[in-house]
């Protein structure tokens, strides 16, 4: 008799705990495994977000970078992918000059639908940031929330937006990292923000592995 009742008590607990498994709110991965992602259609879907929110035009260049998007599993059954992308204004006067510019990243549901996104905001090139390319993105568990770890390279500006000498092409570029935290919420939906608060807004980590060593320290 006794036996009887422990066996359904140990599967309500085994159940519980499969449940609170499969939707931990800190449970983040990534793939980049093209068997698991359209890239074609990922990229048809940034460029109509981008066409929406008035990214359009002779004069702008929208960059998907393939590398450095992804599928993301948030618990073991909500799927979403993330969409890289740089941004950038070209002067009327050369296509070779991009005046300013900046790495996006935007999500999709699994029917690759837009659910949120961010521009990464780099505090001390705020006036003129040309943010050039997406180095590296890592998934992270940050206090227990989902977040990705993003590496991004930039310069802040020329005068007038252009190089006088050949000098200038190619150098005094710099490297930032930032943390975009996710915020799951109950109905599927997922919104982003960028956190600075561990990593510093004016930081020149260069590294994923160094960024995961300061979010280790400040979480203890």
């Amino acid at each position: 008799m006794k036996k009887s009742r422990l066996v359904p008590g140990l599967f309500s607990v085994l159940l519980l705990t499969s449940i609170a498994h499969a939707f931990s709110p800190g449970r983040i991965s990534l793939s980049g495994n093209p068997s698991e992602i359209d890239f074609h259609r990922l990229e048809k879907a940034l460029l109509e977000k981008s066409r929406q929110r008035g990214e359009t035009g002779k004069y702008v260049y929208i960059d998907f970078n393939g590398a450095q998007s992804f599928m993301m599993m948030l618990g073991s059954s909500n799927k979403y992918y993330i969409a890289s992308s740089k941004v950038a204004f070209i002067s009327k006067k050369s296509i070779d000059d991009f005046g300013r510019g900046y790495c996006q990243f935007d999500l999709f549901d699994n029917d690759y639908q837009y659910v949120d996104g961010v521009r990464v905001h780099i505090k001390d090139a705020e006036a003129t940031n040309v943010c050039n390319y997406i180095y590296g993105v890592s998934a992270v568990t940050y206090r227990n929330q989902p977040g990705l770890l993003v590496v991004v390279q930039y310069h802040d500006g020329l005068p007038q937006g252009t190089a006088k000498t050949i000098d200038e092409i190619g150098n005094g570029y710099h490297r930032f990292t930032t943390l975009l935290v996710l915020d799951p919420h109950p109905d599927g939906s997922v919104s982003m923000r960028q956190d600075d608060s561990c990593l510093g807004a004016m930081n020149q980590i260069d590294t994923l592995s160094v960024a995961r060593k300061r979010l280790a320290e400040c979480s203890q």
